[in-house]
C-alpha cells in the first residue's frame, strides 16, 4: 500500500514542483530533529541560499499545503512520508551513478 501511495500521490507531486522546491524539501529532510522539524536557517544553508533567498521557496511550499509552520523560523511536512520519499535515492541519478562505476 505505502508502494502504491508513493508511485500514485508522492511521486505525481514531486513532479509538479520546481527542482528548487525538491531541493528545499530534501534539505529540510535532512536536517530535520528528532520531531522531523527543520529550522529554516538550517535549511537555507544546506542549500547553500541565505534565508531570505530561500524565503520565497519556503513560501511557495506552505502556499501549496506541501509544508507548515511549526513556530517561528520552523517548518515540517504537512504530507505523511514525504519526509522519508524526498530521501530515497532518485532510481535515475542512482542508474547513471551505476553506469559511471562501470565506466559505461
Amino acid at each position: 500500500a505505502r508502494d502504491a501511495y508513493e508511485h500514485r500521490s508522492l511521486q505525481p507531486l514531486l513532479d509538479e514542483l520546481s527542482a528548487g522546491e525538491v531541493a528545499y524539501l530534501r534539505a529540510m529532510s535532512k536536517v530535520a530533529d528528532e520531531r522531523f522539524i527543520s529550522s529554516t536557517s538550517a535549511v537555507a544553508s544546506e542549500i547553500g541560499k541565505s534565508l531570505q533567498q530561500a524565503s520565497s521557496t519556503r513560501r511557495r511550499l506552505l502556499d501549496k499545503g506541501i509544508i507548515v509552520s511549526a513556530g517561528h523560523g520552523l517548518v515540517r511536512f504537512a504530507i505523511p512520508y514525504l519526509r522519508q520519499y524526498v530521501l530515497q535515492p532518485d532510481e535515475d541519478s542512482e542508474n547513471l551513478a551505476h553506469l559511471d562505476q562501470w565506466g559505461v
